[in-house]
């Protein structure tokens, strides 16, 4: 896998990290969204944020809930079950 580009490394922590922890869930679920289309592109980005996108699954809004999910299974789909969470 690739890192991300100092483009989008900029646009995760100046726009979709922050939109993350907004308080409307259809701007969170639109942040979980793009998390997960560069989580897939970076082992390690994935690997950090993974029990962000558990703890979602677990206790958030049910669209959230569902959008974690799917995010969780690609992940699992394109890098395998992680070792520990």
């Amino acid at each position: 896998m690739h890192k991300l580009t100092k483009e989008l490394d900029q646009l995760l922590t100046s726009l979709i990290l922050p939109c993350v922890e907004r308080i409307d869930p259809a701007v969170r679920n639109a942040a979980f969204e793009a998390l997960g289309c560069l989580c897939t592109c970076d082992l390690e980005l994935a690997q950090q944020r993974l029990l962000l996108f558990v703890q979602a699954v677990q206790m958030d809004h049910t669209v959230l809930q569902v959008t974690t999910a799917k995010v969780l299974f690609d992940l699992v789909q394109l890098f395998g079950l992680p070792v520990s969470i």
